[in-house]
């Protein structure tokens, strides 16, 4: 963060920039400062590489002043004859490090000065003042006029750098100087420093509905109140319509303090009047607390940006302290982002497979093949939670082709040899809309070397729904080269018709909830019914998932189901516990 930070002020500067740390070694310099030095190396050498030692003691008294806090306008002259009017200030960086800042506001030539005295004052800044005020040295107070409109201007160039336009407010680099500076200075014992995070619900459709300069005028109502919050130390926009809250707050229990929050949440995100119209507003705020989640600036910022997200996830309008329970949550969050990856890579995400049984003779006819993951210190870690993280982190696509590759190898001579009629693969919601989805897929296939015929893919009604189309000509494509198509967790989501009017299913399947349900839920036994029927309307075959026990296996059977899935009949095994019940059921059969 210092390295950005530093090269985002020294390369918006229009003057030579230098940086120094407090032992007068140079860390940063831009062009035009390197060209006055005369292009050498300065990065890492103290400033006698450069400075004349005539001024040398001068320049480093005047930098241990800068560095306690004072701010500094000297002249100094550089080994090469140059001189330089020069102002210093300290700068704390967000990580809470103290540097000198300089900016060489006005360069001269000591041979142009009228006489010893003049060549004498720019050595000395002092003398250079004392001069300027006499009333013949018109030249020198010239310069001194110069000087105070550089200061003036450089003041402006570092507030505009520092400044949201749009809001007025701080922006991201302005906010942290804030928060690096807050963290550095007193705070009484009964007061604890406070970062918010802030993003209003929705700000998307408000500019959609009611036009930018709406939603401009939204942000900037939200910003007006958001300086005016209790104890405000410094606000800052982040971005689009995220903003950042510093604030001081007694020292309370956490729970208080977030009723409290909750309090200025309802001020803050109320309906406001634009264009003479009252525009609902919302929004959500994620809090941490210095001292109590963490110490440092960027700790700070990123704790109160993940209670924001975590916040959002309990709906809108919500307050939601970060806390250790978040901690650890985010500590596993952030520990399976960075695995996942390699874990695909290196093939430990591996298939598991779960028989589906003939519901008339119960001989294992297919398989449904799932991922799983065990991390090397996380243990066994939910399909679900890694599947959401892969989407998330844009790695499902490896991921699914991952285990049907490896499915495929698996099962190649078991599938031809005749004991499996398929083996069904799960196409997550973005690839089964994703365009190419279904040439990559089909390739996979042909290269494993077995029937398009023997293969199912089971899609979720959801996944489809808000992208008929995309999913239609996947589907269709697969379908065309004889894959067969199963509709999973039927039931449990829109249950549209459209979808089974326009997609060519040739398998449905009931949710297990449903089938658990079935013996003592009359209702539940209904729409098992509605089902079949429905099935046998569109010529699709009916699959039962979760058939824990005979009678739900007697029942659904008499519904005219045609597959049964389930504990019943094996839970979800790697491929050589697979193998091993496929050989002893036929063992047995015969």
């Amino acid at each position: 963060m210092d390295q950005a930070f530093l090269e985002a002020f020294i390369n918006s500067s229009p003057y030579p920039v230098f940086a120094k740390d407090d032992a007068h070694r140079w860390i940063y310099a831009n062009i035009a400062f390197k060209a006055l030095a005369g292009e050498v190396d300065l990065i890492g050498e103290d400033d006698s590489l450069v400075t004349h030692p005539s001024c040398l003691d001068r320049i480093r008294d005047a930098e241990r002043r800068v560095i306690a806090g004072a701010d500094s306008l000297d002249e100094e002259t550089l080994i090469t004859g140059t001189v330089l009017l020069t102002v210093r200030r300290q700068i704390i960086l967000p990580s809470g490090r103290r540097i000198i800042a300089g900016i060489v506001l006005s360069v001269l030539d000591v041979a142009d000065t009228a006489s010893s005295q003049a060549k004498e004052s720019i050595r000395k800044y002092e003398a250079v003042v004392a001069t300027a005020r006499q009333p013949d040295s018109d030249r020198l107070r010239s310069l001194e006029e110069r000087l105070e409109l550089a200061r003036q201007s450089e003041s402006a160039a570092t507030k505009a750098a520092h400044t949201d336009p749009a809001t007025g407010l701080r922006n991201r680099i302005g906010f942290d100087l804030d928060l690096g500076a807050a963290l550095n200075a007193p705070l009484p014992p009964d007061r604890i420093l406070c970062v918010g995070y802030l993003d209003l619900d929705r700000f998307k459709f408000i500019n959609d509905s009611y036009g930018h300069k709406a939603g401009d005028a939204i942000l900037r109502a939200v910003s007006r109140r958001l300086v005016s919050w209790p104890g405000v130390r410094s606000v800052g926009r982040m971005g689009g319509d995220e903003f950042a809250i510093l604030f001081e707050h007694p020292r309370v229990a956490p729970h208080v303090l977030v009723e409290h929050i909750s309090v200025q949440r309802n001020r803050i995100f109320r309906s406001a009047r634009v264009q003479g119209k009252l525009i609902p507003v919302s929004g959500s705020i994620g809090l941490s607390v210095h001292g109590l989640d963490a110490e440092d600036a960027e700790t700070l910022l990123l704790n109160a940006d993940t209670a924001l997200i975590e916040a959002k996830k309990l709906g809108r309008e919500q307050v939601r302290l970060f806390d250790a329970a978040l901690a650890l949550r985010t500590f596993r969050r952030l520990t399976l982002e960075r695995d996942l990856r390699k874990a695909i890579a290196k093939g430990h995400i591996y298939p598991v497979y779960q028989p589906i049984v003939d519901a008339r003779t119960r001989n294992i006819i297919g398989a449904e093949v799932l991922a799983r993951w065990s991390h090397p210190a996380l243990g066994r870690i939910p399909a679900q939670e890694f599947i959401s993280i892969a989407v998330e982190c844009g790695l499902i696509s490896a991921l699914d082709f991952g285990i049907v590759r490896k499915a495929c190898e698996t099962f190649r001579n078991i599938v031809l040899s005749g004991p499996l009629d398929f083996i069904s693969f799960n196409a997550s919601a973005l690839e089964i809309v994703r365009p190419g989805y279904a040439d990559e897929f089909l390739s996979l296939i042909r290269r494993s070397g077995i029937p398009a015929q023997k293969i199912c893919i089971e899609i979720v009604e959801s996944s489809i729904i808000h992208d008929l189309g995309r999913a239609r000509m996947n589907i269709q494509a697969l379908k065309d080269q004889g894959i067969r198509i199963a509709l999973d967790d039927y039931g449990t989501g829109y249950s549209n018709l459209r979808a089974l009017l326009d997609l060519p299913i040739d398998r449905i399947k009931i949710d297990r909830s449903i089938v658990e349900d079935a013996v003592h839920d009359e209702r539940a036994r209904k729409l098992i019914v509605s089902v079949a029927q429905l099935a046998q309307v569109f010529d699709a075959e009916l699959i039962a998932e979760g058939v824990e026990d005979e009678t739900q296996a007697a029942y659904l059977e008499g519904m005219h189901c045609e597959y049964l899935q389930g504990h019943l009949f094996g839970a979800a095994m790697e491929a050589g516990k697979f193998e091993a019940l496929i050989a002893k059921r036929r063992r047995t059969a015969a």
